[in-house]
């Protein structure tokens, strides 16, 4: 009899227990975060097409997490806060996005445009540079050319980078946009994967302060074989590929090209 009451007490613990995680797992589909990041900019464009590229990934990573990421089109930013967003994606001229800035220092902005040379940085503590100056371009050039190699073009990234699992990024890409990735794709993916990475690393519902956390302790996997961090101006350290006869020929860093002096960073 005491064996038959201990059987019946394991099943029904067993079943509590089940009944827990079960109730758990349903509880937290429900209550999923939804995390709305703005788009602003040209639809469609490659800048898009990357970015939604990193939604994918970011949803595939976040519905561990309970986290819904959302990548809302903006047309014009006259009310960042309707919709609360976590971040600001922009692939337009970043003067355009002085206003918005300036009204809205907690919210992180991550610029995508690929700036004429002569373009002075807009600076704001709250923007971030997800593709080289140009000057750092042209230094990385020069640089190659001065060392007696082949002339050659610097870029942020090529369709056929393969190392550090780049060649699957490539992959998935080509896939799902049905186009090639190129600088323009892999700038718009990278800001959405480097800010879900941060909120998976801290959770949405953090106190730190997402814009202190990107400058100061980024430290982001952009298939590109090393962390990568904003510096003190707040671009994307990162390496540059080097391209010649549409073939990649060599990899230079971003940070070995331009000093705090060269003036090259200069603020509006």
């Amino acid at each position: 009899m005491k064996n038959k009451k201990d059987i019946w007490r394991r099943y029904l613990n067993c079943f509590k227990i089940s009944s827990f995680v079960i109730l758990c797992f349903f509880s937290a589909l429900a209550y999923s975060k939804d995390l709305p990041l703005y788009f602003y900019g040209d639809m469609p464009s490659d800048e898009w097409h990357g970015a939604i590229q990193g939604l994918l990934e970011a949803n595939t990573q976040g519905k561990f997490l309970q986290l819904n990421y959302k990548l809302i089109h903006k047309t014009n930013l006259d009310n960042v806060k309707a919709d609360k967003p976590y971040a600001v994606i922009s692939s337009l001229s970043p003067a355009k996005l002085r206003q918005a800035l300036l009204a809205n220092p907690q919210i992180p902005f991550l610029n995508v445009s690929s700036m004429p040379e002569h373009f002075s940085s807009l600076c704001a503590p709250n923007l971030f540079y997800i593709r080289p100056h140009p000057s750092s371009l042209v230094a990385a050039e020069a640089d190659w050319k001065a060392k007696g190699r082949i002339e050659a073009k610097v870029v942020l990234w090529h369709h056929s980078f393969k190392k550090y699992a780049a060649a699957q990024l490539n992959k998935r890409y080509k896939q799902n946009a049905d186009r090639r990735m190129n600088a323009e794709s892999w700038a718009g993916w990278a800001s959405v994967k480097l800010f879900s990475d941060t909120l998976a690393r801290n959770g949405p519902e953090s106190e730190i302060s997402i814009v202190n956390f990107l400058k100061k302790s980024l430290a982001f996997d952009g298939q590109k074989g090393k962390d990568l961090f904003f510096n003190s101006y707040n671009y994307l350290e990162q390496p540059l590929l080097v391209i010649h006869d549409d073939k990649i020929v060599g990899e230079i860093s971003s940070s070995q090209l331009l000093s705090a002096e060269s003036g090259a960073f200069a603020c509006e």
